[in-house]
């Protein structure tokens, strides 16, 4: 049932088209003139889904903080979001920089 829907929505949606006239210059379409609205929601959902990694960083980053400040203003603990790859490769390149600055040997990383 739910395929027959779905098969339903996206019929509607690909019968329906948008003149060029209505729509923002980058959605045109100059070969048919408009754009269906199947193809409108989709090219949304793909420009939905190209935030670059800094944007994700920093979009995660405020709900953290969001999250964070909800719990100290409640009285709460603040439970931290620990990414462990993230920290292994921070950690990494900590020790990695003191090697290369001379604060330690590379002997000293040994056994």
């Amino acid at each position: 049932m739910t395929d027959m829907l779905h098969n339903l929505k996206q019929a509607i949606l690909n019968s329906i088209v948008v003149k060029n006239e209505y729509l923002p210059p980058e959605f045109h379409d100059n070969r048919e003139g408009g754009r269906s609205l199947g193809r409108l929601e989709e090219l949304c959902e793909m420009k939905e889904e190209t935030l670059t990694p800094h944007q994700q960083d920093k979009l995660s980053k405020a709900e953290r903080i969001e999250r964070y400040s909800l719990n100290a203003a409640a009285g709460e603990p603040i439970e931290y979001d620990v990414n462990e790859d993230k920290l292994y490769r921070n950690q990494q390149a900590f020790v990695g920089g003191m090697v290369n600055s001379g604060m330690i040997d590379e002997e000293d990383l040994e056994g």
